[in-house]
This record gives structure tokens, C-alpha cells and sequence, in this order.
């Protein structure tokens, strides 16, 4: 349960956002077509995949200047801010592959897993 979703399509994503948003009892944010194609509902009141820009301004705690979504560059510290691929010279950050989402700390806004770990989906291209 604390694991993060792998090997997920952006399609699958969609779906998933609309299969927590009928859990949640909220109307679902995706009309998925038979051909794929997908339309969006941002008025709706279900889960929706974030846009690059929104994603990006969580990232930067709310837009700051940085190059990652941690206050510190990957320099400034003994430790790993996150789970990311280390070259075999790296120290490790004490996991093999993927790790819990909780496992190393929030950004400022209290959003875990912003950066490493698994790749992101977003909404836009």
C-alpha cells in the first residue's frame, strides 16, 4: 500500500484517477473513448493527473528557482534527498529499486515523492 504504481501507461493512469474518483464518490474527470482518445473534465470533482505547469509549481514550492523539487542541491548533503539511480561509484540511498513513497522527506508543502523514485505522469505533454 505504500508502494508507488510501476509500469503504468499515461491511458491506465487516466483510468486509475477515474477509479479513485468513483471510490471517492466524486464524478469522474476523464471520458475514456473506445478509439483512446480521452477528454477532460477539469470542472469535475474527481482526481485528475496534475498539468506539467501545476505539477511543476508544486515541485518548485510554489514556482521558487530551483533545480530540484528539495531545497538543497544533490551536493549540499551526505545524504539522498530521494530515491533516484545512482552510478555504481554513488552512495547508495539504501534502496535496490523502488522505495515507499514516505520514505524520505516531504517538499515544504508536505507532498511526498515529487522527484525520484518513479517517473511522473502529467496531464499535458
Amino acid at each position: 500500500n505504500d508502494c508507488p504504481a510501476e509500469n503504468m501507461t499515461w491511458h491506465e493512469a487516466a483510468a486509475y484517477c477515474n477509479w479513485r474518483s468513483e471510490q471517492a464518490g466524486r464524478a469522474q474527470c476523464y471520458t475514456i473513448k473506445k478509439s483512446q482518445d480521452i477528454e477532460t473534465d477539469r470542472s469535475a470533482s474527481g482526481y485528475r493527473l496534475p498539468v506539467e505547469a501545476e505539477w511543476e509549481f508544486v515541485a518548485r514550492n510554489r514556482g521558487a528557482d530551483r533545480q530540484f523539487p528539495w531545497p538543497r542541491s544533490r551536493g549540499d548533503t551526505d545524504t539522498h534527498p530521494a530515491n533516484y539511480r545512482q552510478r555504481e561509484t554513488a552512495q547508495g540511498d539504501g534502496w535496490q529499486w523502488t522505495c515507499p513513497v514516505k520514505a524520505f522527506p516531504p517538499n515544504e508543502l508536505g507532498i511526498y515523492g515529487l522527484g525520484g523514485n518513479v517517473w511522473e505522469w502529467c496531464e499535458d505533454w
